[in-house]
């Protein structure tokens, strides 16, 4: 397996008027995610809406994950739920292939 790392978009977050901009990588699985976890620091969890979300630090990046579960309607739903809560300032979707 190989990771694949794409950058998908450069969300701005105007209305936003929160003090962090995250870095929001979104996975469909907890396998997919095992790796970047091991990279957080500061890691903090949350079960928000039925979605397990990962907040911390990689490097000087304030990093959001969040783990879908399987399909694009799940996806769609999480990404929907997380740029409405955090200020987002960049989404990198993250895989194995």
């Amino acid at each position: 397996m190989r990771i694949v790392l794409t950058l998908i978009t450069i969300i701005s977050c105007a209305l936003c008027l929160r003090a962090q901009d995250y870095v929001f990588i979104p996975v469909a699985m907890q396998r997919e995610a095992a790796p970047l976890l091991g990279q957080m620091e500061n890691k903090e969890r949350a079960d928000i809406n039925g979605f397990c979300i990962y907040t911390g630090k990689i490097g000087n990046n304030d990093v959001i994950a969040g783990i879908s579960g399987p399909g694009l309607i799940n996806m769609s739903s999480m990404m929907s739920m997380v740029c409405g809560k955090y200020s987002v300032k960049a989404v990198i979707n993250y895989g194995m292939v």
